[in-house]
């Protein structure tokens, strides 16, 4: 699959991370990113937070600069045990328990 993108933000695994990957383009040199967001539910970030990805680009941000686009990974606590009570009262059992408690897999 061909994508064409300079920041590429995705989701799927649950683990926050920002990569930057260095191309060559039309014979100049520049930085593409993939930045997976994080996760509201079933984290993997070591965790039992929501992480949400805050992307920084200003006016001077440019593809050629490897530190000019950052990925902050914010993360936020919530009531987890009442999550978790609302899982089981609509009978979804305790699979995913240990992943809300936690954040891991």
């Amino acid at each position: 699959m061909d994508i064409n993108a300079d920041i590429l933000i995705m989701g799927h695994t649950h683990k926050p991370f920002h990569k930057a990957i260095f191309c060559e383009e039309e014979n100049r040199r520049i930085y593409k990113h993939v930045i997976n967001a994080g996760s509201v539910g079933k984290p993997k970030h070591e965790n039992n937070k929501s992480c949400y990805t805050v992307l920084n680009m200003g006016e001077n941000t440019n593809l050629t600069d490897l530190n000019s686009i950052k990925a902050d990974f914010e993360y936020v606590s919530y009531k987890v045990e009442k999550v978790i009570e609302k899982i089981h009262s609509l009978g979804l059992g305790n699979a995913y328990d240990h992943f809300l408690k936690n954040g891991q897999e």
